[in-house]
């Protein structure tokens, strides 16, 4: 599920990111479920500034 959880960011538009316990880290084996808040941040401000 954090394969599937890091490829779903990948498609909103997330690269990687340092620190082990973020959802976009680099890591092959993955623990991490949950966005940080500054992923969603991130998600965010793809999104949401296009709106205008």
């Amino acid at each position: 599920m954090g394969v599937l959880s890091h490829e779903i960011g990948y498609a909103l538009g997330l690269g990687h990111v340092s620190g082990p316990n973020k959802l976009m880290y680099d890591n092959d084996g993955r623990t991490v479920f949950k966005p940080t808040s500054d992923e969603i941040d991130g998600v965010n401000y793809l999104y949401l500034r296009r709106g205008g």
